[in-house]
C-alpha cells in the first residue's frame, strides 16, 4: 500500500510545530532526512529490498528510535506498510524494534500488528512473533495505550501461545499486564496450570500463576509466591523504551480527554522486595472476598476497572477499593472516593505517613549505585504523586507536615529539591513559631549554600506557601470551614499574625539572596525582577481575597530597580508604589475602620492592621518614593534625613552629577525611548536634536505645580504641604509645547507612557495633585463675590460660620515686631535730611511709634500675612538676583539644585545654559 508523500510532509510539520507532539531531541534531529526515509519506505510498493540505500533509510529510522520515538501518526504509516508489503525477516526485525512511540498511541495500532505478526505462521518467530509480543509487553509495561480493551478481546490468542517453546516467557509476562479480575475463569486457570506443570517452573509463568491468585483465591488455595527479580532491559527494543519513557511523565496522561482514572507510567518492577522495586504505588488488585453467585447479587465493582471519573462518582456506593488504600495516590478519583467516608481518610493517612516515614526517614543505610538509583527514582514518584493529591485538594496533608518536621531535620539540601518545596508551599496554616522551628529554618539552614536561582526557587515557593495561607487557609480558619482532611486550627490562635510573621521572613531572606548575589559579582537583574513580581502577585491575592495585610517589599529593590540599565525594572518598582498608594492603603484604612466597629480598638487584627497605615509602617516606602521622584520627576522634591541622598556618601563627581545622569531624559535605561522620542520630532539636523535632547532636561515654567512634600495617604491641606496623591484616577495632562522649545518633557513623558505606562503614570500623579489644588484655590477665590455688608468679618462681634485658623501668638509678635522696626527706618531716613532738633526728632519718633503700633493691632490678620510675605518675597529676590549674578560670572550653565533647599527656585539646566558652546560638548 502506497501512502502519499504530501500526508507525510503535512505529518512531519505537525510534529514540528505541535506543542504537545513534539520532543525537543527528536527536533534537533535532520527532519529533512527523516521525511525522506519515510517517503521512501511509503515508495516500496511491491515490497522492501534490501540494498545499501534501504540500510541508510533504516538507520535514520533506528536514529529517531533513540531520540524521542515517534509520534502516533508516524507510527501508524510505518505499521501501515510494515503489515502491507513483504520484507526480509531481518529487515522486518529491524523495522518492528524501531517502532518506539514518543506518546500514548490507540490500541487498534496494536491490534493490527498483532493480527498480522500472530495470524501468519509462515513467518518467522524468532524475526517476527518474538519481536511483535515483546512490541505489546513493552507498550502495556509503560502504559502507552489509551486503551487495552482492544487488546483484550485477543486474550484468547495470546493464551493459546502460551504453550509453545521459546514464547512461554513472552506471552506470560505479556498476559501478566493483561489481565484483570474479569478475565480470570476456571477454564483460563486450568490452562496456565497445565502449561506450568508441562514446561516447567520459570520467573514469568510463576508471575503469571500468583497473578491469577490474588483475582481469584476460591479457584487456586495454595501457590506459592516466585522469586525476587528485578525487572532489566536486555533486548534492544527494551533499551530504547526504558531510555524513551522511564523519565518521562506521559503528556497526555494529564489531559482530561484521557479514559481511565488511574495515572500512567511504568508498571514494571517486583513488588515482594522493596529494594527492588522501582515504585512504591501498590498495585490496584482488590482482595476478593464474595464470589461467585453472591458476588453478583452485591454487584461490586472494581475501581480498577473503571474508565472515567464520571463513572466512578455514579457508581461511589458499589465501587471496591484496591487491598492497599495507599494504591489511590495513583488514582485521578481520589477525591472523590475519600470524600465518600471518613474513616477512609483516616485510614489513607496512617498508610501513608509510615510508608513516608520508613522510606525517607528510617531507611539511610548505604547502598550500591543501581539501589540507591532506583531508591531515588521511587522516592520521586512517590512525593509527585503526594503533589499531585494536595493541588486536587487544595488542602495540604496533616500527616505531610509532620512527616515533612522530621524529614527536614536531616535533610541535606539538595535531594529531592523541588519535591519537597513543593509539599511546604501546600503546608496547612499554623503559628508561625512552629512553622519556622519544624520547617522554615531547617530550609534556610541551606539558603546560603545556594545560587541565586535555587534561592530564587526557594523564595517562589515561600510566596506560593503565602498565597495558599491567604487564599484558602484564612478564610477556612475564619470562617470554620471543614476540609477533606482535618485541620491544624488547634496549632494557630491568630491566622492574620502568622500570615504577617511569615512575609516578614520571606522579606529577609530576600534582603540576604540580595547581599550575596552582589558579593558574588553576579547581575541582579533577574533577582531584582522576580522579587518583585512575586511581592506584586502575593499582594494582588491579598487583595483579591480581602486578607487585610500589606507585604514590606524590603527598598533596597527599590533603589536596585531605580540605579539598574532595564526600563522593566524602573517600570516595576513604579508599579509597586502606584499599587500600594491606589489599592493598599485605602484597603487596610477601610479594613481598618470595619475591624474597630466590630472587634473594638484593642482586638489583636485591628493593632495589626493599625500598625500597617502607621506612619512609622510608611516612612520607609515614603523615603524611597521621594529618592525615586528626585530622579523621575521633572519638579522639585523635599528630602528626608532617612533619604540615600542624605546617608553621609557622596558621589566621586558631586551630587548634581548623579541626579542630572540619572534623570528621565538622561537615564541608562530610557535612553532607547529618548532616542525614539527625538527620533518621532523629524528634526532636520544633528545639532537640533542634541538642542532637543537639552532642552529635555531643563526647567520647567511650571514648577509651582509639582508637589514638593510627598505622602503616601490622603490628609488634610496645609499651606506649606500639599498631598501628593489623589484617590482619583490619573487623567493625562495635555500640556502644549512651547514652540520656541525642540524638546518637552511632558511630550516625551507621553511618548514614554506607550511603553512604560508605570513610569508615567507615577510622574504624572505627582504633578496631577499639585495641579489640582492650585486651580481650587483659585475656584474658590473668584467665587466668593459676595458684598462687604454680607461678609461676616472676625472682628464684628458675630461668631463666624467658617472654621478660624488658629493663629500663633509668637507669629503675631514677630509680625508687629517687623512691622515697628519697618515704621522706625522710615522714620530715621526722614529726621536725617531733615533739620530739626535732637529732641523735637525723638519726641516725633516715639509718637509715630505709638501710632503705628496702634494702626498695626487694629489692622485685621490677613494683613499682616500679606506684608509677612511681601517682605519675605523681596529677600528671596533679591537673594536670587545676587546668586544669577554670581552664576553668570563664572560663565558656567546652571544643573540641577540641591533637592534638600526648602526654596523653590530652579533644579534643571537654564536657558542661558545652552548657549556655551562647551556645555554641548560636555553632554555629548
Amino acid at each position: 500500500m502506497a501512502m502519499d508523500r504530501s500526508n507525510i510532509q503535512h505529518h512531519m510539520d505537525n510534529q514540528d510545530h505541535g506543542g504537545q507532539e513534539g520532543d525537543l531531541s527528536n527536533q534537533l534531529l535532520d527532519q529533512e532526512k527523516i521525511t525522506e526515509s519515510l517517503q521512501y519506505l511509503a515508495s516500496c510498493d511491491t515490497g522492501i529490498i534490501k540494498n545499501e540505500e534501504t540500510l541508510v533509510h533504516l538507520s535514520t529510522l533506528e536514529l529517531v528510535s533513540d531520540n524521542g520515538g515517534w509520534s502516533a501518526p508516524h507510527l501508524g504509516l510505518i505499521i501501515q506498510q510494515v503489515t502491507s508489503v513483504p520484507c526480509p525477516a531481518q529487515l522486518t526485525r529491524k523495522l518492528l524494534y524501531s517502532l518506539v512511540p514518543a506518546e500514548t498511541i490507540p490500541s487498534s495500532m496494536l491490534v493490527q500488528l498483532a493480527m498480522w505478526g500472530l495470524g501468519d505462521s509462515s513467518l518467522s518467530r524468532d524475526c517476527v512473533v518474538l519481536p511483535t509480543l515483546k512490541l505489546l509487553t513493552l507498550c502495556l509495561q509503560y502504559d502507552c495505550v489509551t486503551d487495552k480493551q482492544e487488546l483484550t478481546c485477543m486474550y484468547e490468542l495470546f493464551l493459546s501461545l502460551l504453550a509453545r517453546d521459546k514464547l512461554t516467557n513472552t506471552v506470560a509476562e505479556l498476559l501478566q499486564l493483561l489481565t484483570s479480575k474479569s478475565d480470570v475463569t476456571e477454564w483460563r486457570v486450568r490452562t496456565v496450570l497445565r502449561c506450568q506443570s508441562k514446561l516447567g517452573s520459570s520467573h514469568p509463568l510463576d508471575s503469571l500463576v500468583w497473578r491469577l491468585r490474588q483475582f481469584r483465591p476460591d479457584l487456586m488455595p495454595n501457590c506459592a509466591a516466585p522469586a525476587a527479580r528485578a525487572a532489566t532491559a536486555s533486548t534492544v527494543i527494551g533499551k530504547r523504551f526504558h531510555k524513551v519513557w522511564e523519565e518521562r511523565v506521559d503528556r497526555s496522561l494529564d489531559m482530561g480527554g484521557r479514559e481511565g482514572v488511574w495515572v500512567g507510567g511504568s508498571q514494571a518492577g517486583n513488588i515482594f522486595k522493596k529494594g527492588k522495586r522501582d515504585t512504591l504505588l501498590p498495585g490496584r488488585e482488590v482482595l476478593s472476598v464474595a464470589s461467585g453467585a453472591r458476588a453478583r447479587k452485591e454487584g461490586r465493582v472494581d475501581l480498577g476497572d473503571m474508565k472515567s471519573v464520571r463513572g466512578v462518582v455514579e457508581n461511589i456506593h458499589r465501587v471496591q477499593l484496591p487491598a492497599n488504600i495507599l494504591a489511590l495516590l495513583g488514582c485521578r478519583a481520589s477525591v472523590q472516593v475519600l470524600a465518600m467516608d471518613k474513616g477512609l481518610v483516616e485510614r489513607f493517612s496512617l498508610t501513608l505517613f509510615h510508608t513516608l516515614r520508613n522510606e525517607f526517614v528510617c531507611c539511610q543505610e548505604k547502598v550500591g549505585v543501581r539501589e540507591e538509583t532506583r531508591r531515588v527514582r521511587r522516592r520521586e514518584k512517590l512525593l509527585g504523586h503526594l503533589v499531585r493529591l494536595q493541588e486536587a485538594v487544595q488542602q495540604g496533608l496533616p500527616v505531610v507536615g509532620r512527616f515533612l518536621s522530621e524529614y527536614l531535620d536531616t535533610w541535606d539540601g539538595s535531594s529531592h529539591f523541588l519535591s519537597v518545596l513543593r509539599l511546604v508551599s501546600q503546608l496547612q496554616i499554623t503559628d508561625y513559631k512552629e512553622l519556622h522551628d519544624c520547617v522554615v529554618a531547617p530550609l534556610t539552614r541551606h539558603f546560603t549554600s545556594y545560587n541565586m536561582v535555587k534561592q530564587l526557587v526557594m523564595l517562589g515557593f515561600l510566596h506560593t506557601l503565602l498565597r495558599t495561607w491567604a487564599a484558602m487557609e484564612y478564610e477556612r480558619f475564619t470562617k470554620h470551614k471543614p476540609g477533606l482532611f482535618p485541620l491544624n486550627t488547634v496549632h494557630c490562635e491568630n491566622a492574620l499574625e502568622a500570615i504577617s510573621q511569615l512575609s516578614t521572613e520571606i522579606g529577609e531572606l530576600a534582603v540576604l539572596a540580595l547581599s550575596m548575589t552582589r558579593e558574588r559579582g553576579e547581575s541582579t537583574n533577574l533577582l531584582t525582577s522576580q522579587v518583585l513580581s512575586m511581592y506584586r502577585t502575593s499582594q494582588l491575592v491579598m487583595l483579591e481575597y480581602s486578607v487585610p495585610l500589606r507585604l514590606e517589599l524590603p527598598t533596597v529593590y527599590l533603589y536596585s530597580a531605580l540605579f539598574s540599565h532595564s526600563a522593566g525594572l524602573l517600570a516595576q518598582a513604579c508599579q509597586h508604589v502606584l499599587l500600594n498608594k491606589k489599592k493598599v492603603f485605602p484597603t487596610l484604612n477601610e479594613a481598618l475602620r470595619s475591624l474597630e466597629m466590630v472587634g473594638g480598638y484593642d482586638s489583636l487584627n485591628t493593632s495589626l492592621v493599625a500598625n500597617m497605615v502607621s506612619v512609622q509602617a510608611r516612612e520607609e516606602l515614603l523615603v524611597a518614593t521621594r529618592d525615586m521622584l528626585v530622579f523621575l520627576s521633572p519638579g522639585n522634591v523635599h528630602l528626608t534625613m532617612g533619604s540615600i541622598l542624605r546617608q553621609g556618601w557622596s558621589a566621586p563627581l558631586g551630587e548634581d552629577w548623579l541626579r542630572e545622569g540619572l534623570y528621565l531624559s538622561s537615564h541608562p535605561a530610557l535612553l532607547p525611548y529618548v532616542l525614539e522620542y527625538l527620533d518621532s520630532l523629524e528634526l532636520g539636523t544633528t545639532r537640533e536634536k542634541q538642542m532637543a535632547w537639552l532642552q529635555l532636561s531643563e526647567e520647567q515654567d511650571d514648577q509651582q505645580q509639582w508637589e514638593k512634600n510627598i505622602s503616601l495617604v490622603q490628609e488634610k491641606q496645609r499651606i506649606s504641604s500639599r498631598s501628593f496623591y489623589t484617590s482619583q484616577p490619573v487623567v493625562r495632562l495635555d500640556v502644549q509645547p512651547s514652540s520656541s522649545k525642540l524638546g518637552n518633557i511632558m511630550d516625551f513623558l507621553h511618548s514614554l507612557s506607550t511603553h512604560l505606562p508605570a513610569i508615567e503614570q507615577l510622574v504624572v500623579e505627582y504633578r496631577q495633585k499639585a495641579v489640582g489644588v492650585e486651580s481650587s484655590r483659585r475656584g474658590r477665590k473668584d467665587t466668593d463675590c459676595r458684598s462687604v455688608c454680607s461678609q461676616e468679618t472676625e472682628d464684628s462681634g458675630v461668631e463666624s460660620l467658617h472654621p478660624r485658623k488658629k493663629v500663633n501668638t509668637m507669629d503675631r509678635e514677630r509680625r508687629e515686631q517687623l512691622a515697628r522696626q519697618e515704621t522706625a527706618g522710615k522714620l530715621s531716613r526722614e529726621s536725617s535730611v531733615s533739620s530739626r532738633n535732637q529732641a523735637t526728632s525723638q519726641g516725633t519718633i516715639s509718637s509715630s511709634l505709638q501710632q503705628n503700633y496702634s494702626l498695626s493691632s487694629s489692622q485685621p490678620k490677613k494683613q499682616a500675612v500679606r506684608k509677612d510675605k511681601s517682605s519675605n518675597h523681596s529677600r528671596e529676590v533679591s537673594q536670587s538676583t545676587s546668586r544669577q549674578e554670581e552664576e553668570g560670572k563664572r560663565g558656567g550653565s546652571r544643573k540641577r539644585k540641591s533637592v534638600g533647599s526648602p526654596v523653590p527656585v530652579r533644579k534643571r539646566r537654564s536657558v542661558e545654559g545652552r548657549r556655551g558652546e562647551g556645555v554641548l560638548r560636555e553632554r555629548n
